[in-house]
Order: C-alpha cells, then sequence, then structure tokens
C-alpha cells in the first residue's frame, strides 16, 4: 500500500494496493474479488482496476482457461468493460433510483412527480435513453426508446437500495442480484458518472419532456487534434526546440511558451515527424492555437514502429 507523500518509483513495480479474495470455490472467489474492486473507489491516478474486472468477469477466466497469452487471445485491445443490454438495463434502473435519491439528500425539487416515468441517458447527452417507470411496490419498467434494439419493456424488482453519497457509492439490488455501483461526481449540467462492474460511463437523467426537447439538440463534431500541438495558455512564444522535417519522439521538447512571467515547456504527445510550425517565434497566441502541425510522414513512422 501508499500512504500520503509516498513516491511510487519508476524502477520497480509501481503497485499501489493488492486485493485478495477468500472463498470455498473458485468461482465464489472470483466473484468476490470484483465485488471487491466494484467497492473500490480509485481516482486521481492511473489504474488497471477496470481491465481486472474485465478479466474476471470474462467467462474462460472463470473456467480456468488462463494462459499467459489470455489478454492478447481474448482482450487484444481494451477499451472499457462492455456492458450486456440486461446489465445497462438495471443500470439505468439504478441511475434513475440514485438520481432520485440524490436530489431528496441534496433537498432539491425532483425531477419528476413521484411515480413518474423519468428517462435515462447512458454515455451523455446523445447516449442511449431508456424509460424508467417506478412502482410503488418496488417495481420498475425499464424500456430502451433510442439505439438498437428499443421498444421491449422489462419489469425488474427492486429489492434494495442503500445510497452514502459520502462515499461515493450505492448498494443497489435488482432481482436479487446486488452490486456496487460507484456515484463519483456530478456536473453542473446534471451529468452523473457512476461506475458499474468496472464500466465507467456519464449518465443523465431527464424528464420525459427534457428529453423530447432534447431530440432536437445536435451531436457536437468531434474534431481529431492528434496531428496538432496546440498552446496550452494564452501566452507568448518564446523559442522552438524544432524544427521542420525534424523528428521528435514522445515527451521531446518542442517549444516554450511564456504566460504570466513563467516560462513553460511544451512537449510532443507522440512521435513523428515535425511538418510545420504555425506560429513566430515572439508572437502571442491564445488557448489552444495551434503552433505545430505533424506530417503526413508521422503516421507512417508510427506503423512501421508498431
Amino acid at each position: 500500500g501508499v500512504i500520503e507523500g509516498h513516491v511510487v518509483s519508476p524502477y520497480y513495480d509501481p503497485m499501489l494496493a493488492k486485493i485478495i479474495a477468500y472463498a470455498p470455490t473458485r468461482l465464489e472467489a472470483i466473484n468476490k474479488l470484483a465485488d471487491g474492486l466494484d467497492q473500490y473507489v480509485i481516482e486521481g491516478v492511473q489504474h488497471n482496476a477496470r481491465l481486472c474486472n474485465a478479466v474476471l468477469r470474462h467467462p474462460s477466466f472463470q473456467a480456468g482457461d488462463t494462459p499467459t497469452s489470455f489478454l492478447p487471445r481474448h482482450i487484444p485491445e481494451f477499451k472499457g468493460v462492455q456492458l450486456s443490454d440486461k446489465q445497462e438495463e438495471e443500470l439505468a434502473v439504478a441511475v434513475a433510483l440514485i438520481g432520485l435519491t440524490r436530489e431528496s439528500y441534496l433537498q432539491r425539487p425532483p425531477i419528476v412527480p413521484a411515480f413518474s416515468s423519468v428517462v435515462v441517458r447512458l454515455r451523455g447527452m446523445f447516449g442511449d435513453a431508456f424509460e424508467v417507470s417506478l412502482g410503488n411496490e418496488k417495481t420498475a419498467k425499464v424500456k430502451k426508446v433510442s439505439g438498437e434494439k428499443a421498444g421491449v419493456e422489462r419489469e425488474v424488482k427492486i429489492d434494495s437500495l442503500k445510497y452514502d453519497p459520502e462515499r461515493y457509492q450505492a448498494r443497489v439490488s435488482i432481482d436479487g442480484d446486488a452490486r456496487t455501483i460507484q456515484v463519483l461526481r456530478e456536473s453542473l449540467e446534471g451529468d452523473l458518472r457512476v461506475q458499474m462492474y468496472g464500466a465507467d460511463m456519464i449518465c443523465l437523467v431527464q424528464s420525459p419532456r427534457e428529453y423530447e426537447l432534447s431530440k432536437y439538440m445536435h451531436e457536437p463534431k468531434i474534431v481529431d487534434t492528434s496531428d496538432f500541438v496546440m498552446s496550452p495558455m494564452p501566452g507568448t512564444l518564446i523559442s522552438f526546440a524544432v524544427a521542420e522535417g525534424d523528428h521528435v519522439e514522445i515527451g521531446q521538447e518542442l517549444c516554450i511558451v511564456e504566460a504570466m512571467k513563467m516560462q513553460n515547456i511544451v512537449r510532443a504527445p507522440r512521435a513523428g515527424v515535425i511538418g510545420k510550425l504555425n506560429v513566430a517565434v515572439g508572437s502571442s497566441m491564445q488557448a489552444d492555437d495551434i503552433i505545430i502541425e505533424y506530417g503526413e510522414e508521422a503516421k507512417a513512422d508510427e506503423a512501421a514502429r508498431l
């Protein structure tokens, strides 16, 4: 383990913590360990807990098929834990419960009147939408209303809900299956960042009217900036450490930007070839101004190194 002020050296295994689970059988121990990871809130540092969660819940791992080639064979490119359709429905119900309970805890006006339906968006404003109707007898109906496989309603039983905002956790049991959901933060726009079974995502609870109006909003286009080096802040370009045509490695010094009488070194975000220097030394810049562009050869260089 570590304590405040502890230095994690790069020269040895950078282990921060270890979780060990014991149980009478292998499967029980795996489930206990996975549940322990679900309850382990880690913020601020890079970690592999979500990958470990994906491994623990993989059928081949649970069956004992664990050769040294397990990761390249079963999870060659980890892009986060993917929930099943059933798990997403249950997460939508849980988020609806947590959202309404959170409103009461924070003494904010409810999103909808009691026992009215809400719409839960998984993965934010433009993610898949689920209509959740909470009954008065610990039941709920959930139906996916956007995205693939929309339109099939399912009724679930809500066994219990224990939400502790101070520990960033909610313990929810649905259809006899208890799970811990991490409730990590809430944005000013009302987005909740939650994590279930290692799947980390942004969720939004809306009233039916808000959902109908949100259909008229256009999803913002994602701009690819991987070929650009941009100014991290308003400032003045003091100097370049590279020239057009130079090959650079990740982390290499590219230029210096002065802001508030402090000089800030801008480093290469990836390896590649410098294609164009867009700003003259001594020029003033705004945040996100493009200082340097990678050349086309950069992509070829990266492919050759793989």
